[in-house]
């Protein structure tokens, strides 16, 4: 196994190329200090073969995807049709076509750019072209090709982060061309590589600025695993075709894939917590005192007591609306990184402060 790696523009990352030390930090979960858990059943079937389990709660093991000639995770598009079906009907999993993940970036792009039209694609018909252009940062928006390149972007229940990296198209499985790509990921870097030039060093310092700048979450485990694949490899790659004779440092990889196993992470969006880690609750039960002398009536309230529930649910799952018990669960929260502090923080104050914003906006009258 290589300590460097060497992108070969090629859809499915194999697993067996990833240094050891690299795919770790890859299959971490930042929140719980073990790796992400699979999430889905659709490995099942492979226990007896690796002699190891890949149930739903378990684990996603190192050194079993990474064998030599096993290729255990693979993007949708790879999975046979039945798989497909399985993972539309149990899980709700669409994957959106890249000209519409092109089409919903532009048009969040205009509207920071205060434009009709996003200055990186032209769109056609199920289809988009690349601008040719240098996109400019006017003054009059006091906005800078840095504050592009270090604006919060998040992709909910993110599958392989299509609207991130445009590695591939996820419907169809065809490579994009990096000067064609159109991930919000892509645009990042094709504004630093813009405005940095030829410089190797610089532009991977910008890269990782616009690598923190990106946040997805998602259920299944081999999901999270792709989507962080896609990102890190969509840095490799860019940098690839930037600098064809340089190869990245071993720590440059180390710090990068390290950014990515804290923003790219396993949740349930519903309830910001691990999935599945939210429980009933015993209930510890208090035998009355009992003052009637009468035997019967002793015998009759400790009958009554028996009756009482052992267990109730999660307050937060409990709640009539789940989202109005956003801060109840008894799961384990999910951390991300505040990389300006250096400090995780539990990803639902994003929900509760926006929760909070919005009744003090009613309150003062203004329009939401």
């Amino acid at each position: 196994m290589k300590d460097f790696i060497d992108p070969d523009f090629t859809r499915d990352v194999l697993e067996s190329d990833i240094p050891k030390d690299v795919l770790r930090i890859l299959l971490a979960d930042r929140t719980t200090g073990k790796n992400i858990k699979w999430m889905t059943d659709g490995y099942e079937h492979l226990e007896s073969d690796f002699k190891v389990k890949m149930g739903v709660l378990d684990e996603i093991n190192a050194d079993v995807i990474s064998r030599p000639g096993c290729k255990i995770i693979r993007p949708r598009v790879d999975k046979s049709k039945e798989e497909q079906r399985k993972r539309v009907v149990g899980k709700a999993e669409v994957f959106t076509p890249s000209w519409i993940c092109n089409a919903m970036n532009n048009l969040i792009d205009a509207a920071w750019f205060g434009r009709k039209t996003s200055p990186f694609t032209i769109e056609g018909k199920k289809s988009w072209r690349a601008t040719k252009k240098k996109v400019n940062f006017p003054k009059k928006l006091k906005k800078t090709w840095l504050d592009f390149v270090t604006e919060v972007r998040l992709e909910i229940t993110c599958g392989e982060a299509p609207f991130i990296a445009s590695r591939y198209d996820t419907t169809t499985g065809e490579m994009i061309p990096i000067p064609e790509r159109i991930g919000i990921l892509d645009r990042k870097l094709r504004i630093v590589t813009e405005n940095v030039g030829g410089k190797p060093r610089e532009w991977l310092k910008y890269a990782k600025m616009a690598l923190k700048a990106v946040l997805g979450f998602e259920w299944q485990g081999d999901n999270v695993f792709l989507a962080r694949e896609n990102i890190l490899w969509t840095i490799f790659e860019h940098y690839k075709y930037c600098f064809p004779s340089m190869i990245i440092r071993h720590d440059d990889l180390m710090e990068l894939a390290n950014i990515v196993s804290w923003n790219i992470w396993q949740m349930d969006g519903l309830r910001f917590v691990v999935p599945l880690s939210c429980h009933d609750e015993s209930i510890v039960q208090k035998k009355p005192k009992v003052v009637q002398p009468d035997l019967f009536i002793a015998e009759e309230t400790n009958k009554s007591e028996q009756t009482l529930p052992l267990t109730k649910p999660c307050p937060g799952c409990a709640m009539a609306h789940i989202l109005d018990g956003a801060e109840l669960h008894n799961g384990v929260y999910c951390k991300i990184m505040d990389w300006q502090t250096g400090e995780p923080y539990e990803f639902v104050w994003h929900y509760l402060h926006g929760k909070a914003r919005e009744r003090a906006e009613k309150g003062s009258g203004e329009l939401l």
